[in-house]
């Protein structure tokens, strides 16, 4: 049984829309490891829980577009280490004065992560059937 490669191919790899979203990730990151891992982080709405929101969304976001600019790597793998980064992150927070780890947080966070990967496939899925009606005519 042959070792199935952890890049697909893909000849669209360096399109200048996939190093815009190559970009955008960067950014994404660097603004979530900041927040994240700041001292002292920006005060949240004063709401109960609020945070797990914001992880939440912070990585259905970064996920979201991590698909996007990586379409040639493996779902399994994208998804593997967008979970591993908010371990991580929640780890580093236990050394962080201020900070705390919290596995409330990495739930919040691997939630986000499949909210994401549903957002993708929701977003794929939506845009073949428009595909499919516009030039095939096909509405099933």
């Amino acid at each position: 049984m042959p070792n199935k490669p952890l890049i697909k191919t893909n000849n669209s790899e360096n399109t200048p829309c996939s190093i815009y979203w190559k970009c955008l990730l960067w950014l994404v990151l660097t603004i979530l490891l900041l927040l994240t891992l700041i001292p002292s982080p920006p005060k949240p709405i004063n709401i109960d829980n609020i945070d797990k929101a914001y992880h939440l969304i912070a990585f259905a976001g970064f996920t979201f577009i991590f698909m996007i600019a990586f379409n040639n790597i493996k779902t399994r793998y994208l998804i593997l280490l967008s979970v591993s980064l908010g371990i991580i992150i929640e780890a580093i927070q236990y050394y962080v004065p201020n900070r705390s780890f919290s596995l409330a947080d990495i739930i919040a966070d691997s939630l986000g992560v499949f909210l994401g990967f549903i957002s993708i496939g929701l977003l794929k899925n939506n845009l073949k059937k428009q595909v499919l009606v516009k030039y095939f005519g096909i509405t099933n």
